[in-house]
């Protein structure tokens, strides 16, 4: 469960511990979604749940490994990807590259970032990230071409 209470005399307080719904992003007919430390995608005309990829966030403690956000690339016609930002020790982000065939889940590339507030995609190519020190940074999937503001 996800909950607990601390009683006292003359009362008692109830704390939850996560977030009641899971991050998610849909593009079409299927949602990108975390759960229980896996990147899964739900197709919504076959009504299919199929595990893409598990989330390893290197040692960072996040509770059970749920991002704050989920962003699909829809500027990318020719593969599947995606961005989990998280929100802890320090803040970090992953970005998942899949084949376009979903049939065949297959991970073409997975790269990191940390110290960071929230990663977007801005074009096939590329992502805006929010760092620490509130400074955005444009840059490619790869960290080249930084360009800071």
């Amino acid at each position: 469960m996800n909950y607990f209470a601390a009683g006292y005399d003359n009362g008692m307080m109830v704390y939850k511990l996560e977030r009641e719904n899971y991050a998610s992003a849909r593009y079409g007919s299927y949602i990108f979604f975390v759960k229980n430390k896996n990147l899964y995608f739900h197709d919504l005309t076959s009504k299919e749940k199929t595990i893409m990829a598990p989330v390893n966030t290197n040692g960072k403690q996040v509770l059970l490994n749920q991002p704050k956000s989920v962003y699909y690339n829809q500027f990318n016609n020719s593969s599947h990807d995606v961005i989990l930002n998280f929100d802890v020790e320090g803040g970090c982000f992953i970005i998942y590259e899949f084949h376009k065939d979903l049939k065949q889940i297959r991970c073409v590339s997975e790269k990191r970032g940390d110290y960071t507030q929230a990663a977007v995609f801005l074009s096939k190519d590329k992502i805006c990230v929010l760092d620490q020190n509130k400074e955005l940074a444009v840059c490619n999937f790869d960290g080249g071409n930084m360009k800071k503001f």
